[in-house]
């Protein structure tokens, strides 16, 4: 990458973060400036294109913009605009993934997730990989993944040897905020299924070190997988199988009774999941499920892995999830 092109997107990123700090130096929240921003610029870009639903984003556009001044409104337009000139000025970087964790947006709750790139933006596939974090490591500074080789991308990972590079942005989304959860409850059911159980390593790792350690049930199709980390974290670890090789022969839903527990924490594929909201509902136990979704953008630009709420508004799974209450999405 040449000089010049370095030079582009640095000047541009200042720029950026100096239009964005106008916003949040008169009190307002750096990430509802984020998302209103994000929002209103792909809602601009999608009914230009699309009009199928028009009239449901102009509504919402409108509700947005209602927040700001005119001045304002215009100068989210220049950043819109700042940031085009940068992605054509060099579209081989991340630069939206940059700013965001340049302006200290990322966190690191349990259940979020980073987007993994090991090829250039002209190979395939198009997009980068969506993986949850497994496992952090502050001493260390390291971050875990645990991911199923699947498809063309996931291949591309495995094939990664010790001391090559490959581009990591993250984290991204909202997890399970562990610290609010255990103000709130003590005793946690946490359930995955198949490799939805990745994230949940850190759930539960994070349960324990605050004093509430939780009881765990996994399900697999056949072969369990990286269950002796959680004898030291877990009160209780129970595994179900499809096939009966390993465990209880049935659903994991079937290990547990959502009334012993004071919330149930799962990730999993969907219809487990729904069915794990729909037990959790019947005995009143409040249910939080981390969805998964095919992502482009990884943080609410595209709306491209928009789920339905209860409520019928749209959201990002990437943005305003993975992790939502069970209620609002099941």
């Amino acid at each position: 990458m040449g000089s010049d092109v370095r030079h582009v997107r640095g000047e541009a990123q200042k720029e950026l973060v100096k239009k964005f700090e106008v916003f949040t130096s008169k009190g307002r929240s750096r990430w509802q400036v984020w998302s209103d921003w994000i929002t209103i610029s792909a809602i601009a870009v999608s009914n230009a294109t699309d009009k199928s639903h028009f009239d449901e984003r102009e509504q919402q556009y409108m509700t947005i913009v209602k927040k700001y001044t005119k001045q304002e409104v215009d100068a989210f337009a220049d950043m819109f605009s700042i940031l085009v000139m940068a992605l054509e000025d060099n579209s081989e970087q991340d630069f939206l993934g940059e700013l965001y964790m340049c302006l200290g947006l990322g966190s690191d709750h349990a259940g979020q997730f980073f987007t993994l790139r090991a090829w250039g933006a002209d190979e395939a596939p198009f997009l980068s990989r969506p993986i949850s974090v497994h496992k952090w490591e502050p001493e260390t500074q390291t971050v875990e993944f645990l991911y199923q080789v699947i498809g063309e991308g996931t291949h591309k990972l495995a094939a990664l040897k010790e001391g090559d590079s490959f581009q990591l942005t993250g984290p991204m989304g909202n997890g399970f905020d562990v610290e609010s959860l255990t103000k709130t409850y003590k005793k946690f059911a946490v359930v995955g299924g198949g490799i939805g159980t990745a994230p949940m390593y850190q759930v539960a790792r994070e349960l324990a070190a605050a004093g509430c350690k939780p009881d765990v049930f996994f399900g697999f199709r056949d072969k369990p997988y990286c269950m002796e980390e959680y004898r030291s974290i877990a009160n209780l670890v129970k595994v179900s199988t499809d096939t009966g090789a390993v465990g209880f022969h049935g659903f994991v839903t079937q290990l547990y009774d959502p009334a012993d527990y004071d919330a149930v924490l799962v990730c999993g594929p969907t219809v487990m999941m729904k069915n794990a909201a729909r037990l959790c509902a019947e005995k009143h136990t409040p249910c939080f499920v981390s969805l998964e979704k095919k992502m482009a953008c990884g943080i609410g630009a595209c709306l491209g892995c928009t789920c339905e709420t209860k409520s019928g508004e749209g959201k990002s799974v990437c943005k305003n999830g993975p992790v939502f209450d069970a209620t609002e999405v099941f």
